[in-house]
């Protein structure tokens, strides 16, 4: 089925046609219950796009519940739990370009709709912008879960490695599998239900130090968290955390995300001061949060080759802060209870838009461009790539026209020092440069 809509500009007789819309619509009337099953999708479409199945199943049996299967290239995604005469929608996405067969099955009827999906390269103006893929320990995304899969409670890691699990969780127009404002999917949880990793325990093995049994480690380690918290009842909950307690009951390591902090604590020091409290000498970094913001939080431990590594912190794809560790410091969890992945919405409404564990230290020009990748809108998009681009042709100085704040539309904060420059050190003799020759 193909569907375009034309527009007649007046007082002309021009004729301005849209984009052509191609479908398939597949129909099977096996005289079931006189049962029809209809799908409606487009067969060609660009990567990095939502895509919205649209399905029916009318019957002169209302409201009948039956289960619906879904198949992407053989492999099972999820099975929804569907209603005769009632229009359902699930959500599709694709990164990858390719031919994908994409099945549909009502289980209980027999009825079956096949589709070749095309997904074309993103052929946008803007540069292709998509997040890292290589060496992930973990990715989740909201992308493809929905409130109506009967397998709501579980959450697979991209890879199929990871299955997370939703506990107290329900699911309304206010909770559970929802988007925002923006077509954005997010996981929202509130009221006590929480979210776990059984099988998931980042720190088993020391990422900064080459590992005999695990030999993927010994690179770093990166954690991206993109998260919003809001209506806190408690600033000293733990709400998002991967933490562990040694024999003493310090922190072991790991981190921890409260209302309005994040804190990553490391193995060295970690005990107890000569009062029994917690001495706070294994915190790597500490920072302020703000209740209310979507929030990308990232991490990056430095693998321990160097007399001087470093570990970094990331807003939003803005380094917010450096920490030296000592080459004698560990990232390893050693503790009898293992850190595991969890949050827990008992003191305020947590949404998750994704989480990533890499097995390698990620530089920073890749944490901004996974930070752009997963902006909602192209505009934003746009927006945070352009804000970036402020070399000249070489690619390697920095034109200061375009970051000027009359040159260019957002004003890129910069500073112009004025004053001698030491221009040739065997004679000790100063020049006064332009004002605008340095930024």
């Amino acid at each position: 089925m193909t569907v375009q809509a034309e527009a007649k500009i007046l007082g002309s007789s021009n004729i301005i046609p849209s984009n052509t819309l191609t479908h398939k619509v597949s129909k099977f009337n096996e005289n079931v219950n006189s049962a029809l099953f209809t799908a409606l999708l487009p067969n060609r479409l660009e990567q990095h796009t939502n895509i919205p199945l649209n399905y029916l199943l009318t019957s002169k049996e209302e409201n009948k519940s039956y289960t619906l299967k879904v198949e992407l290239d053989g492999k099972e995604l999820d099975k929804l739990a569907i209603t005769t005469n009632k229009l359902g929608e699930y959500p599709l996405y694709f990164d990858r370009k390719g031919n994908y067969t994409l099945k549909l099955s009502v289980i209980e009827l027999g009825l079956e709709w096949n589709n070749i999906i095309t997904i074309l390269e993103y052929t946008d103006d803007l540069p292709i912008i998509k997040p890292d893929h290589s060496s992930l320990m973990l990715y989740l995304t909201p992308r493809g879960q929905s409130n109506d899969s009967i397998m709501r409670d579980s959450w697979m890691d991209y890879n199929g490695l990871h299955e997370a699990k939703l506990i107290n969780a329900y699911f309304s127009n206010t909770n559970g599998w929802l988007e925002d404002d923006n077509g954005t999917p997010y996981l929202s949880l509130n009221s006590g239900s929480k979210l776990t990793i059984p099988s998931f325990y980042p720190f088993k093995d020391d990422p900064t130090k080459i590992s005999a049994v695990n030999s993927a480690m010994g690179s770093g380690m990166t954690i991206e968290l993109d998260f919003e918290i809001n209506g806190v009842t408690n600033y000293n909950a733990e709400l998002i955390k991967c933490i562990s307690t040694n024999d003493r009951g310090a922190i072991a390591v790991g981190f921890s995300i409260t209302g309005n902090t994040a804190t990553f604590y490391s193995a060295q020091k970690n005990g107890l001061d000569t009062n029994g409290n917690f001495t706070n000498e294994n915190v790597l970094s500490k920072l302020n949060l703000v209740e209310g913001k979507r929030i990308r939080l990232s991490y990056v431990i430095e693998p321990n080759n160097t007399d001087f590594p470093l570990f970094l912190s990331y807003v939003n794809g803005i380094i917010s802060g450096v920490a030296i560790y000592d080459t004698n410091d560990s990232f390893v969890d050693s503790s009898s209870t293992k850190a595991q992945f969890i949050c827990d919405s008992t003191s305020a409404q947590i949404k998750i838009y994704g989480i990533r564990f890499y097995s390698t230290d990620l530089q920073d020009n890749v944490i901004l461009n996974n930070y752009t990748a997963s902006l909602s809108t192209l505009e934003e998009k746009q927006n945070r790539f352009d804000s970036n681009s402020v070399y000249d042709s070489s690619g390697k100085i920095i034109n200061y026209d375009i970051v000027s704040s009359e040159g260019y539309k957002l004003e890129i904060p910069y500073m112009t020092i004025v004053g001698g420059w030491k221009t040739d050190a065997k004679n000790d003799k100063w020049k006064m440069l332009p004002k605008d020759s340095i930024g």
